[in-house]
């Protein structure tokens, strides 16, 4: 506190030093008529003290950005797609180029019909006795 003050007293006579033609001047015009002139004790700085002090100072936060985002333009871009479509080939259920089977050679109703289907109209192997699109029905 004494170096507050001491450290004020020498602020304030340095700014009537301005009006003032010296600050002793000040000093008998302060003191009492019978009084001996008041002395300042000659001012030092302070003796650096351990490792310095370090003041926390406050994280800005974050502040929100607006920007500008553009919308839509007024003519859609179009993006080529090129879509594959996976051929299947069918596995042959049976060989269609000629007469090759008899209902013997299925064994069931329904492995004679398939075959009958997969070759189409026309019966190659004349598996559908009656015409009916039935094919062995003799068969399980």
């Amino acid at each position: 506190m004494r170096l507050v003050c001491s450290i004020i007293t020498a602020a304030l006579l340095l700014a009537f030093s301005a009006c003032q033609p010296a600050p002793q001047a000040l000093e008998n015009e302060l003191a009492p008529a019978s009084a001996e002139p008041i002395r300042l004790p000659p001012t030092t700085a302070p003796a650096p003290t351990g490792a310095p002090t370090q003041t926390p100072s406050p994280t800005p936060a974050p502040t929100a950005t607006v920007t500008d985002t553009p919308g839509p333009s007024a003519t859609p871009t179009l993006t080529p797609t090129v879509t594959v479509t996976p051929t299947i080939t069918p596995t042959p259920l049976c060989d269609c180029s000629g007469n090759r089977y008899d209902c013997k050679d299925f064994t069931s109703h329904a492995s004679a019909q398939a075959c009958h289907d997969f070759c189409g109209s026309g019966d190659v192997h004349h598996l559908d006795g009656d015409g009916d699109g039935i094919a062995c029905e003799s068969l399980p």
